[in-house]
C-alpha cells in the first residue's frame, strides 16, 4: 500500500516538476514576444505602387515615405535596403536616403551633389539580369521621418523593386529571449513525453528552431545563390519578395486578381490565408505561422498514415522523423516558408481520410488543396478508386453512381470557393488560376536561362551543355505539347487501374483495401517525379515538398508493399533507411540544371522495385 502512495506521490511530483519548466519557459517567452513588440519596426517591399508596376521614367524618380514610430525607449535603429533595378547600370542610378530637411530642399531643385544625405548607396551590376544591385545595412540615429529617392539617369524607363526594414535592436533580442522561452518549453515536453508524442514533439522542435532563426532574421534578405556557384539551394526570398505585397494589398482591400495583385497567379486560398493573419498587430513574421503549422502538420499525418496500415509504432515514427528530417521540410517549410506547404498537408490529409473511410471529407479536403495549388488535381484518380475500392460488394453501376458523387464534392467544392471570385471578375480569376503559364512556346523551351528565378525544365541540362538541335528541338516540342507529361501520367493512371481491377476481383476485401491504398500512395511518387520532371513550363526544387511525405512513408525501398511491419516483427534500424534522407539532401544541394536527372534515376528504380516486388507477390499467391 505505502509503494503504491509514494509512486502515485513520485508521479505528481514529476508533472508538477514538468508543469513548473513548462510554465517558466511560456513566461520568458511571453515576455521576449512583449519585448519584441513595443519595439518599433517597419518593413516592406515595393513590387507596386497604387496597383501598379512600379516604374521611374527617364530623368524621373520615386520617393518612398519611410515613418519613424516616436518611441522613448529607443534612440537607434537599424536600417536594411536591398534594391533590383531593371534595365540599368549602377552609374545610371542614384539611391538616396534624407531626413525631411533635406528632402524639403530636394523638392526645391537643390542639385544632388549639394544635398546631404543620410546615406548614398553604391550597386554593383549583373548581366545575366540586365540589373543594378544596391544594398545597404547600416545603424542610424532617427528622430525623424526618413525618405528614401531612387533617381533614374537613364534614356529609358527602369524597374525598381526594394525592400527595407527599419528596426531597433531591441526588436531583436526580444525575439531572441522569446525564442529561447518556447524552446525550453518545447524541449521540457520532449524529456517528459513517451512514445511517438515524444518524436513528434522532437520533429517539432527541431523544424521550430530553423523556423525562429528565420523569422529573426526577416528584416535581412539572403543571397545564398550568389554567395554559391556551384551548389542551388534555391531558398528564394518570395516571403519578402511577394507574400509580404500580398497581404499588404489584401488587408489594405485589395480584391485577390484585380490590379492590386497582378502577379498574383495561385488559388485563392493561399492568399485569404496568409491574409487573415495580416490583420494581426504583430510585424511581418505573422503570415509565417500558418506555413509552419501547416508543414508540422503533414508531419503527424504520415505518422497516422503509416500507423493506420502497418499497425507498427516505431516503423511509423521513424517515417515521422524521416519527414521532419528531410532538407525540403526544414528549409522550405520551416525556412523560408514557401507556399507549397497547405497544399501538401491538404493533399496528404485528403489520402489519411479516404483511408480511414471519412470519403466525403476526403473529397472535400482534396477540393481545398487544389483551391492552395492546382497540380493537387493529379491525385484525384488515385482517391476516387482507393475510394471506390471500398464499395466491394457492390455493382458496377452502383460503384459508378458513387465515382460521380464523390467526384462532384470534389468539384463543388472549387467552385463554391471559385464562386465570388468568378463574380467578381470571371476573365481575370480564370486567366491568372487556369490559363497563365499553360502555354510555353518553342523558344522559350531551346533557350538556356542561367537566372536562379527561371524555373528548370527538362531541356535545361541539354541547353547547358549545348545539345545540338535536333536533340533539343523535339524535346522541346514534346515539352510543349505535353506529351512527355501526359504519356508518363497516363501510363501510372492505366497501371493503376489495372491494380483495381486485380483488386475488385480479389476475395480478400480487406487486404485488398490496404493493399490498393498503399498502391496509390507509391504511385504518387512516380505522379510527383514525372510533374517535376516534365512539366512544360519547368520546376523549383521547392516543389518537392509534395514528394517528401510519400518518400518519408517508403523509406524502405525493400518493402515497396509494406508489408514486412508487422508488430510481431521488431522494427530494427538499417543504414538503406536512409537512403531517400540521403537522396534528398543531395538534390537540396545540386546544381539546379542537373538534379533532374537524379530525379530520374530514383523514379527508374522505385519502378523496377516495384515491378520486381509485385511479381514476387503474384508468384507467392499462385503457390497459396
Amino acid at each position: 500500500m505505502g509503494g503504491i502512495y509514494w509512486k502515485i506521490v513520485n508521479n505528481l511530483n514529476k508533472k508538477l516538476l514538468r508543469n513548473l519548466l513548462i510554465g517558466v519557459g511560456l513566461t520568458i517567452s511571453v515576455v521576449g514576444l512583449g519585448i519584441h513588440l513595443i519595439a518599433p519596426s517597419d518593413m516592406k517591399n515595393s513590387y507596386m505602387k497604387e496597383g501598379k508596376l512600379l516604374s521611374i521614367n527617364p530623368e524621373g524618380y520615386t520617393v518612398e515615405y519611410i515613418k519613424y514610430k516616436q518611441n522613448p525607449l529607443f534612440d537607434q535603429y537599424l536600417l536594411y535596403l536591398i534594391a533590383f533595378i531593371n534595365p540599368t547600370t549602377p552609374e545610371n542610378c542614384l539611391i538616396l536616403f534624407l531626413n525631411e530637411t533635406e528632402f524639403e530642399r530636394f523638392n526645391q531643385s537643390i542639385p544632388i551633389e549639394d544635398l546631404i544625405p543620410i546615406k548614398s548607396l553604391e550597386g554593383y551590376y549583373e548581366a545575366s539580369y540586365n540589373s543594378a544591385t544596391f544594398e545597404s545595412l547600416f545603424i542610424i540615429d532617427v528622430e525623424e521621418d526618413i525618405y528614401l529617392i531612387i533617381i533614374n539617369e537613364n534614356e529609358n524607363e527602369i524597374f525598381p523593386f526594394y525592400f527595407y526594414s527599419l528596426t531597433s535592436p531591441t526588436y531583436y533580442s526580444g525575439l531572441i529571449i522569446f525564442s529561447i522561452g518556447l524552446i525550453f518549453a518545447v524541449g521540457i515536453l520532449v524529456w517528459y513525453l513517451e512514445g511517438w508524442k515524444r518524436y513528434l514533439m522532437l520533429g517539432i522542435s527541431i523544424n521550430l528552431v530553423i523556423f525562429l532563426f528565420r523569422i529573426t532574421t526577416l528584416p535581412i534578405l539572403y543571397n545564398m545563390e550568389s554567395q554559391f556557384k556551384i551548389i542551388s539551394m534555391e531558398l528564394y526570398n518570395d516571403y519578402q519578395f511577394f507574400y509580404m505585397y500580398w497581404t499588404e494589398a489584401f488587408t489594405k482591400g485589395f480584391w485577390p486578381y484585380s490590379e492590386g495583385m497582378l502577379s498574383y497567379i495561385y488559388p485563392p486560398l493561399f492568399i485569404l490565408t496568409i491574409g487573415i493573419f495580416g490583420f494581426i498587430p504583430i510585424p511581418a513574421w505573422k503570415m509565417a505561422i500558418p506555413i509552419f503549422l501547416f508543414n508540422i502538420g503533414s508531419g503527424y499525418l504520415v505518422y497516422l498514415i503509416v500507423k493506420k496500415i502497418t499497425k507498427n509504432e516505431k516503423y511509423s515514427i521513424y517515417s515521422m522523423i524521416i519527414y521532419f528530417l528531410n532538407p525540403f521540410t526544414l528549409m522550405y517549410g520551416s525556412y523560408t516558408g514557401l507556399n507549397p506547404t497547405p497544399f501538401v498537408f491538404f493533399v496528404i490529409l485528403s489520402f489519411y481520410l479516404a483511408l480511414v473511410k471519412r470519403n466525403s471529407i476526403s473529397m472535400l479536403a482534396l477540393g481545398i488543396a487544389t483551391m492552395y495549388k492546382q497540380f493537387a488535381i493529379i491525385f484525384l484518380p488515385l482517391i476516387i478508386l482507393t475510394i471506390i475500392n471500398q464499395y466491394h460488394d457492390k455493382k458496377i453501376y452502383q460503384k459508378l453512381k458513387k465515382m460521380i458523387f464523390y467526384s462532384m464534392i470534389y468539384g463543388m467544392t472549387i467552385l463554391l470557393i471559385s464562386l465570388p471570385f468568378l463574380i467578381v471578375d470571371y476573365q481575370a480569376y480564370l486567366n491568372r488560376v487556369y490559363l497563365t503559364h499553360t502555354g510555353y512556346s518553342i523558344e522559350m523551351l531551346t533557350t538556356f536561362h542561367p537566372e536562379t528565378g527561371w524555373p528548370v525544365n527538362f531541356n535545361s541540362f541539354f541547353l547547358l551543355i549545348r545539345a545540338p538541335e535536333f536533340l533539343t528541338i523535339p524535346i522541346a516540342y514534346l515539352l510543349s505539347y505535353y506529351i512527355l507529361l501526359g504519356t508518363s501520367m497516363l501510363f501510372i493512371y492505366i497501371y493503376y487501374f489495372k491494380k483495381y481491377i486485380q483488386y475488385y476481383k480479389s476475395s480478400k476485401i480487406q487486404s485488398s483495401y490496404y493493399s490498393l491504398f498503399i498502391e496509390s500512395l507509391f504511385w504518387s511518387i512516380a505522379l510527383i517525379i514525372c510533374l517535376q520532371l516534365f512539366y512544360p513550363r519547368g520546376s523549383y526544387k521547392f516543389y518537392l515538398m509534395l514528394l517528401v511525405p510519400f518518400i518519408s512513408i517508403f523509406f524502405d525501398f525493400k518493402n515497396i508493399n509494406l508489408e514486412k511491419t508487422l508488430n510481431t516483427q521488431p522494427f530494427k534500424f538499417q543504414k538503406r533507411f536512409l537512403a531517400p534522407l540521403i537522396i534528398s539532401w543531395v538534390i537540396f544541394f545540386c546544381f539546379r540544371h542537373i538534379y533532374f536527372w537524379i530525379l530520374l534515376a530514383w523514379l527508374i528504380y522505385y519502378v523496377i522495385r516495384k515491378v520486381h516486388s509485385s511479381s514476387i507477390k503474384k508468384q507467392k499467391d499462385i503457390v497459396k
